[in-house]
């Protein structure tokens, strides 16, 4: 979960036309982010298919 007042996003122009995004600067202000991990390892900022981390 998160809270911003601001978030900028700049990426590079060129690499856009062949489909593939470059980013070049992330501006956040005034955020507030809760990361979280449950008992069973399960994060909230995973965003792909790996599996949960096992604390070692």
């Amino acid at each position: 979960m998160a809270d911003i007042e601001r978030f900028e996003l700049q990426v590079a122009f060129m690499p856009l036309l062949s489909g593939e995004v470059q980013v070049k600067r992330i501006v956040l202000v005034g955020a507030d982010v809760v990361l979280e991990k449950g008992a069973d390892g399960a994060v909230n900022w995973s965003f792909g298919d790996s599996a949960p981390d096992s604390g070692a």
